[in-house]
């Protein structure tokens, strides 16, 4: 697959991961049995945060294939989570 289209993937892998953790009663129709609880919107979150983390890492290794090369791709892995990490630090729920 062409890296530009992997580069867009991941960008649209973050984008609707972020949707998703802002929006987590939107993953199960309200008509099934266990919609309004407190597990689907955890797992919602989950999916949101490891798309995010999916999405990061395919960004940056298709960018580092291109401008880096493959030697130096064993730092997309940290740097993902690090992405992951600033894109949901500011959505944390204060503490009461």
């Amino acid at each position: 697959m062409p890296k530009v289209v992997v580069l867009l993937m991941g960008c649209l892998f973050i984008g609707f991961g972020r949707w998703l953790y802002r929006n987590p009663q939107k993953l199960a129709p309200r008509h099934w049995p266990a919609a309004n609880s407190g597990a689907i919107d955890d797992l919602a979150k989950f999916m949101g945060i490891a798309f995010v983390f999916v999405g990061a890492s395919s960004a940056l290794f298709a960018v580092a294939a291109s401008f880096v090369g493959a030697f130096a791709q064993f730092v997309v892995l940290p740097v993902s989570i690090v992405i992951t990490w600033i894109c949901f630090r500011s959505q944390r729920e204060p503490n009461s």
